[in-house]
């Protein structure tokens, strides 16, 4: 397809041409031959629809070529026609397809000629982009729009109002013979599909609607929810956004860069060779870019770009001169894919596997860890452009190493001595208290806990968390583990706190800010004390936990009732007061982070109440002790990759409650904590032991369902 101006070869032309159109080089053809006529005042032809593949095209006919035809169906009218040229400006855009509309009436009603319908393509469109109708159908105002249209040619509506029904009628009839069609063909389909599978035997292969030589579709699956393989990286990036930090560059755009680096990047730059992308901040090849300093940022995000340039490994090279002492690059290649569509058979140059990454980044980086991510199936509905969503999670689950889709690499630029790959251990704990007769498993007696402490003083290093998830793991000291207490109980304050100062160990408390301001009592310390059979305990839980606000306090409300003078009062369990926060962040070794505002599952909850319970308690508790809080816990570990997502947006670091080793690259939004119950020392002992042993070199992350 070529485009091109008309008018400006043919000066006496006047075109009317609608937004998402481009007029033909062909119209030019249309155009002498109007100039020719003296009884044609206006000419139009079909429209050439190409797909971005280069693969498909077609063509649409306007239909809509008397009054009472638009009226009947406006979506028929030309999208691009001439007219003769009569002054004035020769070419006009216009943006709503409803103006055109407007303006194809007005040329058939106040032109002395006829309008002509030649065979002549005179404009094209890109098929896989949306058109301006389908946008504007989509907007709330569209009818108010066209009923404004209708009333200003109420005159000619009134006047045709008879053969626009007709035509209305028609269209629908066809509409309508069109859909029994459709459904007799679709039963037709259902019939065979079951005739094949009970006919045929187990060895024959059912090809289903795999069965053709060309894609599904052919934008890679943007019109069915977006690509397979942006799964995969949207994975990779968040398996590893704790190096997005600081110093930050991504090519031709930030998405990532925002979505995963949240408030931990303080500089964040887009690169583009082109000087046309908007959002880009430097401009620069990045085969080589002399005139960025060396060792500028500390992570470089490179996502699909290396294998459409044409010298890979100068690429890798450059991004290493980029970066800091310590950087990070985090890169993705295809390995198998379709040829790009923007850059087409002659400008997507590579495919890379695991071994050719390695080999490749090697050889300008110290530490490289490489992933392969995908499977024969999510392979097939990648090629045949189906959407992310319409696998399932097990079908993204698996990873064969022998039929990856996509390759994800994490390569730094370490400085001598390099790391360990390990931070450290994280461990929460919830109440120390002397009573332990709940029956949550919440709490570990003082006796317990001092055992805990002492273990941990003779074979490990208490770090403050925010140390053990920021510092380069070689300044971390060997055996590092840091200390967590969720909820914010009143006992926090009184006892643990003080009793960890005066042996010099740091801790970090993740506070709950619904009761900041009234005395209160969680859910579920009412729970423990009420009279609930043990048949019932596992299932109200459940019900407690997954539940809105508005139901857990129905719940509760039952529960008081049930629970009779057992449950009265507020326990001596409660959750700390406004001024306690204050007091309890003075005591050296203390750092306050948030627990939502009213310790709700927030993988259950609307996107809105994930980030109110998220900024509301952030903003309440750096309000009290006036100091920014940048670390936060998911209540009851409950985390998905929506509520990890908002998390991000609000924090350094949010803490998950899944047993693991916090590794030298860590997902910010789900760091891994280990959830202590009443272990006697030497047990305890060897649980934190046995998170280091279990950790193996290159070893997949855990990701969120």
């Amino acid at each position: 397809m070529t485009a091109g101006t008309v008018s400006a070869t043919l000066p006496d032309v006047c075109v009317f041409k609608t937004s998402g159109y481009v007029v033909n080089r062909e119209a030019n053809a249309a155009a002498a031959w109007l100039l020719q006529q003296s009884g044609v005042t206006a000419v139009t032809g079909p429209v050439i629809f190409g797909w971005l593949d280069g693969l498909q095209t077609g063509q649409w006919h306007p239909s809509a070529l008397t009054i009472a035809s638009v009226f009947a169906n406006p979506r028929g009218v030309p999208p691009v026609w001439l007219t003769r040229a009569s002054g004035g400006a020769r070419d006009h855009l216009m943006e709503d397809p409803l103006d055109a509309v407007d303006a194809w009436i007005r040329c058939l009603n106040e032109s002395p000629g006829t309008v002509a319908l030649l065979d002549i393509p005179v404009a094209e469109r890109t098929a896989d982009v949306p058109s301006a109708w389908e946008q504007l159908l989509n907007q709330e105002g569209y009818l108010l729009a066209f009923r404004r249209l209708l009333e200003r040619h109420r005159a000619l509506v009134e006047q045709n109002i008879g053969e626009i029904l007709i035509l209305r009628e028609t269209e629908f009839a066809a509409l309508r013979a069109e859909h029994t069609t459709l459904v007799c063909r679709h039963e037709e389909a259902v019939t065979e599909i079951a005739n094949l599978s009970s006919t045929s035997s187990p060895s024959q292969i059912q090809w289903g609607s795999f069965n053709r030589t060309r894609p599904i579709a052919n934008d890679w699956g943007y019109g069915r929810g977006g690509p397979v393989d942006r799964r995969y990286i949207r994975d990779f990036i968040a398996a590893h956004c704790s190096d997005i930090r600081g110093c930050v560059l991504e090519i031709q755009e930030d998405d990532l860069t925002r979505e995963f680096g949240g408030i931990r990047v303080e500089r964040g730059d887009v690169l583009d060779v082109s000087s046309t992308n908007s959002r880009a901040t430097v401009i620069a090849d990045l085969r080589g870019a002399g005139h960025i300093p060396d060792g500028r940022y500390d992570c470089i995000v490179l996502t699909q770009t290396a294998h459409i340039i044409d010298d890979m490994p100068a690429v890798i090279r450059e991004c290493s001169r980029l970066l800091t002492p310590n950087g990070v690059l985090l890169a993705t290649f295809p390995s198998l894919s379709r040829v790009c569509l923007e850059y087409g058979p002659h400008g997507d140059f590579w495919r890379v596997t695991a071994a050719g990454a390695r080999a490749l980044l090697s050889a300008a980086f110290e530490g490289v860890t490489i992933e392969a991510f995908g499977n024969v199936k999510t392979a097939i509905a990648f090629l045949h452009g189906l959407g992310e969503g319409e696998l399932t999670e097990a079908d993204y689950a698996f990873h064969d190493p022998y039929n990856p889709v996509l390759i994800g690499a994490r390569a730094q630029k370490r400085r001598a001595g390099g790391a360990t790959g390990v931070r450290g251990v994280v461990l929460a704990y919830h109440r120390i208290e002397q009573d332990s007769s709940g029956r949550l498993d919440l709490n570990v007696v003082p006796q317990v806990f001092q055992e805990h402490l002492s273990w941990l003083e003779d074979n490990a290093s208490i770090v403050p968390l925010e140390d053990l998830l920021e510092l380069d793991p070689e300044r971390l000291p060997p055996n590092a583990v840091a200390l967590t207490f969720d909820d914010g109980y009143v006992h926090h304050l009184e006892s643990i706190a003080p009793l960890l100062a005066s042996r010099r160990i740091p801790a970090a408390y993740f506070v709950t800010t619904a009761g900041l301001h009234q005395a209160a009592e969680h859910w579920w310390d009412l729970f423990e004390r009420a009279d609930v059979p043990d048949s019932e305990v596992a299932q109200l839980h459940d019900r407690f936990v997954h539940a809105s606000l508005e139901c857990r306090e129905q719940f509760m409300a039952d529960l008081r009732k049930r629970a009779g003078q057992r449950a009265t009062g507020i326990s001596s369990r409660r959750p700390l007061l406004l001024d306690e926060v204050r007091r309890l962040a003075a005591i050296p070794g203390v750092t306050i982070g948030a627990h939502s505002v009213h310790h709700l599952h927030l993988p259950d909850q609307p996107d809105d109440v994930k980030r109110s319970e998220l900024l509301v308690s952030r903003r309440s508790l750096e309000s009290a002790i006036e100091r920014p809080v940048r670390l936060f816990a998911y209540p009851y570990g409950g985390v998905d990759r929506r509520t990890a997502q908002c998390a991000r947006q609000e924090f350094r670091w949010a803490m998950g409650c899944h047993a693991g080793v916090v590794r030298q690259s860590f997902d910010a939004g789900n760091v891994p904590r280990l959830d202590v119950k009443e272990w006697f020392g030497h047990d305890f002992g060897e649980r934190v032991t046995a998170l280091r042993r279990t950790v193996v070199p290159g070893e997949r992350v855990r990701l969120l369902p």
